[in-house]
C-alpha cells in the first residue's frame, strides 16, 4: 500500500499536509494517497486479507513512519491491523507492532483532480510497458538533469516506415542536442504532451501488468496512468495522476528554461 504512494509524498516542510501519506479507511476498503502538487498516486485496497482496518479514518501519516512500516512487515504473512488512537496510528502484524504520530492538518481534497481525470476519454493509449521504461530512461540521460522534461507525440496514423501506431518520445538538451525514440502502441487520437520524465518513471514503475494506459483530454490537463489488463487478478486498484508541462522549454535554451521555470510550476494537482 504505502510502497505505491510514498514516491509522490512531498518533501517540501513548508507543506507539511502533504508530506505523508494520506490513509482512508471504511468497512469496505482502505485508500491511500501520496501527493506532492505535482502528481497524485492513489491504491486501494479491499479491508481485508493484507490490510484490516479496526476503525474508520482519515489520517495523515508521516513518510517517515510509512518508510519504517514498509520495511518492518515486508515479509508479514498475518494481516497487518491498523488502529486509530486520538494522535496515533498502530500498524500490528504477527507480534510486531508499530505506533506512529499523525500529522495535523487538512489534507488537500485529491478527488477534484482525480475524478475528472479518471473521466477522460479523448484520447487513450496503451503501450508496453517494459518498452516505454526503457526508451524513458534512454532520453533521461539526455534531458536536463535539473529539469528532465521528455515530450510523448502519440501518433494513430502509418506515416512512411512506420506501420503501426506509435509514441514518439523525445528530449532537447542544449549541449548535447535532441534525441528521439519510437515506441509502438495503441492510440485512437494524435496528441503531443510533455512530462517530467523522473516522475513518469515513478507511476509506471508501480505498475505490475506488461501494458499500460494513459488517458488525456488535452496536453494541458492532468493525465491518468493506470494498469491494462489487471483484470480480477489483482486485488488493488492502481492509478496515478500527473500534471503535464510546458512543451515549449524543450526548444528554449537553459537561461529560457531557468526563468520558464516558476510558471511551470504553478501548475499543480493539489
Amino acid at each position: 500500500m504505502f510502497e505505491k504512494t510514498i514516491y509522490a509524498v512531498a518533501t517540501d516542510q513548508l507543506r507539511s499536509n502533504i508530506t505523508g501519506v494520506f490513509l482512508q479507511s471504511s468497512e469496505k476498503a482502505i485508500v491511500a494517497v501520496g501527493t506532492d502538487g505535482k502528481r497524485i498516486a492513489l491504491v486501494e485496497f479491499p479491508s481485508s486479507d493484507t490490510w484490516l482496518s479496526l476503525s474508520p479514518m482519515s489520517v495523515i501519516v508521516p513518510r517517515k513512519a510509512c518508510s519504517q512500516i514498509l520495511q518492518s512487515f515486508a515479509d508479514a504473512t498475518e494481516p497487518i491491523k491498523i488502529d486509530l488512537q486520538e494522535t496515533t496510528i498502530i500498524f500490528s502484524s504477527g507480534g510486531l507492532t508499530l505506533e506512529s504520530r499523525l500529522f495535523d492538518g487538512e489534507y488537500p481534497d485529491y478527488k477534484q483532480v482525480t475524478d475528472p481525470a479518471l473521466g477522460n476519454d479523448k484520447v487513450v493509449a496503451t503501450v508496453i510497458k517494459d518498452e516505454l521504461i526503457d526508451a524513458l530512461k534512454r532520453m533521461r540521460t539526455i534531458a536536463d538533469k535539473q529539469r528532465p522534461i521528455v515530450k510523448l507525440a502519440f501518433s494513430k496514423e502509418e506515416q512512411l516506415e512506420q506501420r503501426l501506431p506509435r509514441v514518439t518520445i523525445s528530449t532537447r538538451n542544449e549541449y548535447i542536442g535532441v534525441a528521439q525514440e519510437v515506441v509502438k502502441c495503441a492510440v485512437n487520437e494524435d496528441l503531443e504532451i510533455g512530462f517530467n520524465a523522473s516522475y513518469l518513471l515513478d507511476a509506471l514503475g508501480q505498475i505490475e501488468t506488461d501494458l499500460v494506459r494513459f488517458k488525456f483530454s488535452d496536453h494541458s490537463q492532468p493525465a491518468l496512468i493506470l494498469p491494462e489488463g489487471a483484470g480480477d487478478e489483482t486485488a488493488y486498484t492502481y492509478y496515478s495522476v500527473l500534471m503535464p508541462l510546458d512543451m515549449a522549454k524543450l526548444g528554449k535554451s537553459e537561461e529560457d528554461n531557468q526563468n520558464g521555470k516558476e510558471k511551470a510550476d504553478d501548475k499543480t494537482v493539489s
